[in-house]
């Protein structure tokens, strides 16, 4: 919370230093949500809905920065580097980065989208179980190598 209106309390996210900042805020989040539901810490079914959505979300996020798809020219991404990190990415870094998340990208960004960003017929048709310990563990390595070569300002 940092102020208050007529109406009520203002909220708003951490201020970033750098955009660089911006990718690592949506890991963090992204770890946060993981571990409050694995850690046993949710106490209602409303409460595990907001952690599995600000974990979908979060990873969705991440993969759309790290994959470079669907870039626009308002996105941080791989896809247009110079912004964020001032150069372009070495063939290495997109063999361990980009490339890799490419393929997460087209395994979980329908069905995130369908389920989370809009209002679907399929979400009541077509109920979905996430294996949110999977999927992390399938993006860690792609963090991995992205912490490797743009560390944690």
């Amino acid at each position: 919370m940092s102020n208050e209106d007529e109406r009520g309390p203002l909220y708003e996210r951490p201020k970033k230093a750098s955009h660089l900042h911006t990718l690592w805020y949506e890991v963090d989040m992204l770890d946060y949500c993981l571990q409050m539901l694995s850690a046993g810490a949710v106490r209602s079914k409303p409460e595990e809905s907001v952690y599995l959505e600000g974990f979908l979300l979060h990873y969705r996020n991440v993969l759309r920065f790290l994959s470079g798809i669907g870039h626009r020219r308002s996105d941080l991404s791989t896809a247009e580097p110079k912004v964020w990190a001032g150069r372009v990415l070495t063939p290495e870094e997109v063999e361990q980065i980009q490339r890799p998340a490419v393929m997460l990208d087209s395994k979980y960004h329908a069905d995130i989208s369908q389920y989370l960003q809009h209002c679907t017929v399929r979400r009541m048709e077509d109920e979905k179980q996430w294996n949110v310990s999977r999927m992390n563990l399938e993006l860690q390595a792609i963090i991995e190598a992205f912490q490797r070569s743009f560390p944690r300002p």
